[in-house]
């Protein structure tokens, strides 16, 4: 992870930049052609730790082990500034129970629990529209006239409320080291779309944002789903809870944590199983991955457990990446990679069954020995992973990410773009030309299609060297493009349609949500879809969701895995039954 900590400026006018988080010095010169571009950050972040293990690690086939993932870190002694908004609902249905008074009297004990010293609080009420009644300030006579001024009427429109906050939050009164927060209080519901809209889009510019609602009237899954995280939402069924809610969160946020919020996700392997109910907490599962969406993680660090069963004899990995990302507790972007351990599988000890001996009886007739209860013996299997004869031809498309990042040199030297055009090489080397072909296709900032479809070998290795490199990750224009590859000229119709995406970073532009639509295109019109990540830069959750299936997103950690990765897809295909 880079750690830029000192700067300087040669004779020739480069800057120069230590970064100890990647032991070297990066230099920078003035390119007259170009634009700039993102900036290495000097703010103080929180160093975060993962661990990982297995308990046991050696295990019996149909044991199971218990996984523990441990994060826990230490943030630079800063104490925490949070510029706050609060949005609160005035609207016609805050006028009855004393839902008005109720709504001031617990927003005025959050500003007296907040260290205006340090925090800045502004105002701001909605009912069909929206105003800004207090900008940030740390005056806490102002803030508390300005929630004073409420009055309940006219209509709710949830997202005006929360725009309006976001333009406050953006603007010039918004402090670059403190983080940006709104506490959203409502009792109803409005238009469900522009409301998530808004709450999504304050979350990209890194807005916590905390909803609240009041009383039996509150549309609860939208307020549920416009939060940040799970545990940023709340209910409060009457007054008195209400005001130990606003209690809570302003401690919350004033807490020394090391995230304030944090997505962990932990990709399985096909050959082990997840053991239902077993985690703690409670993760989202979907096919392979595991996902735990977190808040307010203490300085003092905290435990996730689950357990896995082994579905093979061998030393195996107990996973095939876990990682946390979020915003660190001092508003930063924050990162945390785990360890993978490995576990030694055994068959089960066979049990030599045993005949008794005959019972000699004096009586003139001999009787008949006992028939021996039947017990299990194991008896060792040969395996053969493979096909036994073809299955199946394709139509590949090989989707490039040729960004700017791509020139970056890998671990063995060469640029990442060189090593992925090495893998290609090798990948199509494998393809049978007589009935398969492949077509080359590109993202940066732009996408397309550099060779059609073609059965040309030597057309398709002279493409790779003609890949366009320019910065931006378009990855949902490399996927259309890719469409527009398997759909037209050279496109063999008894042959099945891949994609196989590589790319080293995350959607630049658009949000992860255009990506996955046009993955979801790619897959409706029949085509099968792998991704390969390169690189500790990608985004996994996106990736996987991408790929056709849990088996069909690849991981690379360096450029070096890339050809072993290609070569395996190469010889799964014809295998892949339509």
């Amino acid at each position: 992870r880079s750690r830029p900590v000192d700067l300087a400026v040669d004779d020739l006018g480069r800057v120069l930049v230590a970064d100890m988080g990647l032991d070297r010095i990066e230099v920078y010169e003035v390119d007259p052609g170009g634009e700039p571009g993102e900036l290495p950050t000097f703010e103080p972040t929180c160093e975060a730790r993962g661990d990982k293990w297995a308990d046991p690690t050696n295990l019996t086939l149909g044991e199971s082990t218990a996984i523990t993932l441990r994060v826990d870190g230490v943030c630079p002694g800063v104490i925490p500034r949070n510029d706050v908004v609060l949005v609160i609902d005035h609207s016609g249905s805050m006028t009855g129970q004393r839902k008005m008074e109720d709504a001031k009297d617990a927003a005025k004990g959050f500003l007296d629990a907040m260290d205006l010293g340090i925090d800045r609080v502004a105002v701001v009420g909605f009912n069909q529209e929206a105003r800004l009644l207090q900008e940030l300030s740390g005056n806490k006579s102002s803030v508390r006239a300005a929630i004073d001024s409420l009055s309940a009427g006219g209509g709710t429109d949830i997202a005006a409320g929360v725009d309006e906050a976001r333009r406050e939050l953006t603007g010039p009164r918004r402090r670059t080291d403190a983080s940006g927060v709104i506490v959203l209080l409502t009792d109803g519901g409005s238009a469900v779309a522009p409301a998530l809209r808004a709450a999504q889009q304050a979350q990209l510019e890194g807005v916590r944002l905390f909803t609240i609602g009041f009383g039996d009237g509150a549309n609860v899954s939208l307020l549920a789903d416009m939060a940040t995280t799970p545990d940023d939402y709340y209910f409060a069924p009457s007054g008195p809870e209400l005001a130990t809610i606003y209690r809570a969160i302003a401690e919350r946020i004033a807490a020394d944590v090391l995230f304030s919020s944090l997505v962990v996700t932990d990709l399985l392997p096909d050959n082990m199983k997840y053991v239902e109910g077993s985690g703690v907490p409670r993760p989202e599962l979907s096919g392979r991955m595991l996902t735990w969406q977190l808040a307010d993680v203490p300085l003092a660090g905290l435990e996730l457990t689950y357990r896995v069963e082994p579905q093979e004899t061998g030393t195996w990995p107990t996973n095939e990446f876990a990682l946390g990302e979020g915003t660190d507790g001092l508003g930063q972007q924050g990162r945390v990679d785990f360890p993978v351990p490995e576990v030694v599988v055994v068959a089960p000890t066979p049990r030599a069954s045993s005949t008794p001996s005959p019972t000699r009886v004096r009586a003139p007739t001999p009787t008949t020995s006992p028939t021996p209860v039947p017990e299990p013996i194991y008896l060792p299997i040969a395996r053969k992973d493979a096909c036994p004869k073809r299955f199946q031809h394709v139509d590949v498309a090989l989707v490039v990410d040729t960004s700017s990042s791509m020139q970056l040199e890998a671990a063995d030297g060469r640029t990442k773009l060189a090593a992925a055009r090495d893998a290609a090489r090798a990948f199509l080397r494998l393809l049978d030309f007589q009935r398969d072909a492949a077509a080359i296709v590109y993202f940066n900032r732009d996408a397309g299609v550099v060779q059609v479809m073609t059965r040309d070998a030597s057309a398709l290795e002279q493409a790779l060297d003609r890949l366009p490199q320019d910065r931006g990750t378009r990855i949902d224009l490399g996927l259309e493009a890719a469409a527009q590859a398997l759909s037209g000229r050279g496109r063999h119709g008894d042959n099945l349609p891949v994609a196989i995406v590589l790319t080293d970073g995350r959607p630049s532009g658009v949000g992860a949500e255009a990506v996955l639509r046009s993955a979801e295109a790619l897959k409706a019109q029949g085509t099968v879809v792998y991704v390969v990540g390169l690189g500790a830069d990608v985004d996994h959750v996106l990736l996987s969701e991408m790929a056709s299936g849990p088996g069909s997103y690849y991981f690379a950690p360096d450029a070096e895995d890339l050809q072993r990765i290609y070569t395996q897809i190469a010889r799964e295909l014809p295998c892949r039954r339509p």
